[in-house]
């Protein structure tokens, strides 16, 4: 009985490990976001969040911040092009910091688009405004 258990118990193991394993490893990010590790300054205009195309041409960048738990407006993005690839090969999203927000926390996030709409999230940032 208990070798019946034993035998039981390889098969399924065995039959778990050859189903995962002929899935094949996992697919490759359409995208990577990459969060600086600086600190926002007052006064001077701030480079949080760079998406860049890795398995899949980037169709639109959006990015969001909010200062002191207000949220910013005046975001900005610079795409960056390379030859051979639809689209932008890199996007990073900018604000201004302004004057006198020292101390405030500056919290920002960014999602991306495919061509086809599939929708990815990513590099998150929280850092307090130094001056």
């Amino acid at each position: 009985m208990r070798m019946a258990l034993v035998i039981g118990a390889a098969a399924t193991v065995a039959a778990i490990v050859l189903t995962s394993a002929s899935a094949g490893p996992p697919p490759l990010p359409a995208f990577r976001f990459a969060a600086t590790q600086a600190r926002p300054i007052a006064g001077k205009r701030f480079t949080a969040i760079t998406v860049t195309y890795i398995a899949t041409p980037i169709a639109q960048v959006q990015c969001q911040a909010t200062l002191g738990g207000v949220e910013l407006y005046d975001g900005r993005e610079q795409r960056f092009y390379a030859p051979g690839i639809t689209g932008p090969d890199a996007v990073s999203c900018y604000w201004p910091i302004p004057r006198g927000s020292a101390g405030k926390l500056f919290q920002a996030s960014a999602g991306a688009l495919t061509p086809t709409g599939a929708s990815y999230g990513g590099g998150d940032i929280s850092a307090r405004v130094k001056r």
